[in-house]
């Protein structure tokens, strides 16, 4: 942790805690998934790993991209690309009720495919796409993330 600043916690989950992080060398802000590795639990253990894995593997605008992986203190952390405007929850319910634009969602929408076209051409299946593991950076760009349980 040596080279990053924490910013401020974005949220929680079973596993740990995820946080925006500063890169002192960059100057970049970043995500890191700090996992507790005393609280998961083998079979849990196996699909952190293999988000290191299947994330460290993918390059493409559409998906998050993954900077390193690294022991700290108990806590195995994920840095990988933070998405300034939030996950497509977020947006929606910003909209208070209001639709988005239909060439909105179109555009977000072939983003979307285009992220999935390449990773089932490497094999791989997300198998968790939700609004809240789709997100959008502050050019407007979707990038698919999460790939927790991806085979």
């Amino acid at each position: 942790m040596e080279g990053y600043t924490k910013l401020r916690i974005i949220g929680t989950g079973s596993f740990g805690t995820v946080w925006l992080i500063r890169s002192k060398e960059k100057r970049r802000n970043y995500v890191l998934k700090e996992i507790s590795l005393s609280v998961v639990e083998e079979r849990q253990r196996s699909f952190v790993l293999n988000e290191v894995k299947v994330l460290s593997q993918l390059r493409h605008m559409n998906i998050i991209r993954y900077k390193e992986a690294f022991l700290s203190n108990g806590f195995l952390c994920i840095s990988m690309e933070y998405a300034d405007e939030g996950d497509l929850s977020d947006r929606i319910l910003k909209q208070h009720g209001e639709m988005l634009p239909k060439e909105q969602i179109i555009d977000w929408f072939i983003q979307l495919c285009l992220a999935l076209k390449y990773i089932h051409g490497m094999n791989i299946l997300h198998r968790d796409i939700k609004c809240q593991n789709i997100f959008i950076s502050k050019e407007n760009v979707i990038k698919l993330g999460d790939f927790g349980i991806a085979c």
